[in-house]
């Protein structure tokens, strides 16, 4: 445990670095619950760190892991949820008020803001996942965001029978975004997630095993819209 204390500003960074292409990933089968949480898990145990090996068989070591992800988590989400709001909304004497359709954000100004920061790029797969983020805000924008966010990724499974349907669905949401909030040709978009070979090899196996089943939340990480989650 003194080991995994001692580490913890190191191994907080390296969780970091995952976290944020975890949430960006077209992969991702939920954003809350304890799939991605367990996708930074593996990947730390996989890779190490800064972490002492074996750390995964000490039921201590392993908890303090665990919530330090969780909390990179909740950070992460709480920064794409404040980005989406700003993509559309301003704050006006602590109230949110809608921009006008001209000064929204496009598509391709709210991905590079997503992806500002980290090793990220992105992609038409990528720019689907936002352009579903952005939908769902727009009609839960409060504490519910992220639940409902789930189960709409977990309806366009369960109504697509192939995975042709689902790009087909998501090439729908991106030009519905383009229409509201700015053309940009994401199609001609060539990019690729700079750390896409360690978290898809990570992602692969737990979410095709999962597959629609809802997400449980991790209680008490969601709050006000343009404040936190």
């Amino acid at each position: 445990m003194r080991k995994i204390i001692a580490a913890k500003p190191a191994h907080s960074t390296n969780i970091q670095v995952y976290v944020a292409p975890v949430l960006l990933s077209p992969k991702l089968a939920t954003y809350k619950g304890t799939e991605p949480v367990q996708l930074v898990f593996n990947i730390i145990k996989k890779y190490w760190f800064d972490t002492p090996a074996g750390f995964e068989n000490i039921p201590a070591d392993a908890a303090k892991i665990t919530t330090t992800i969780e909390e990179a988590f909740t950070q992460g989400r709480s920064k794409f949820k404040k980005l989406l709001f700003s993509s559309v909304k301003i704050l006006q004497d602590k109230k949110p008020v809608d921009l006008p359709a001209d000064k929204h954000q496009s598509l391709f100004a709210l991905a590079q803001a997503l992806v500002k920061g980290t090793k990220c790029c992105f992609n038409p797969g990528l720019c689907g996942r936002i352009a579903l983020m952005r939908k769902t805000f727009l009609s839960f924008p409060g504490s519910d965001f992220w639940d409902k966010l789930d189960l709409r990724l977990t309806a366009i499974r369960d109504d697509c029978e192939n995975a042709e349907d689902i790009d087909m669905t998501f090439e729908a949401l991106i030009e519905a975004d383009k229409e509201l909030h700015g053309n940009v040709e994401i199609d001609e978009i060539e990019a690729t997630i700079a750390t896409a070979s360690v978290v898809d090899a990570a992602i692969t196996v737990p979410a095709s095993a999962s597959g629609s089943s809802t997400a449980t939340a991790i209680d008490g990480e969601e709050n006000a819209a343009g404040t936190e989650e």
